[in-house]
């Protein structure tokens, strides 16, 4: 099998990046990678401890969900918004 590889002088080469991405893309990359069962059982938390979108928030599980986010590795996204990213997988029901 024979694979060509074609250069074209208009397209700009590979440059990699100068510089790493933000932690809170690596944190939102970090809670889209776990387990399905992990990410459910998140969800639910962060679910119950941000009631109506953000709106009310109950401080006591608010604290458990911050503390188990930080367990995760995730400290500079708030629940609320980790809430939204874990909200973007497709979960199995």
């Amino acid at each position: 099998m024979l694979v060509s590889i074609y250069y074209s002088p208009s397209l700009p080469p590979f440059v990699p990046l100068s510089s790493p991405p933000p932690s809170s893309t690596l944190e939102a990359c970090r809670l889209l990678q776990l387990l399905p069962g992990s990410a459910k059982l998140t969800l639910s938390l962060l679910q119950a401890a941000v009631v109506g979108g953000g709106a009310t928030i109950q401080n006591h599980t608010y604290s458990e969900a911050v503390s188990a986010l930080n367990d995760m590795g995730v400290h500079t996204l708030d629940p609320v918004l980790a809430q939204q990213v874990l909200r973007l997988r497709i979960l199995p029901s």
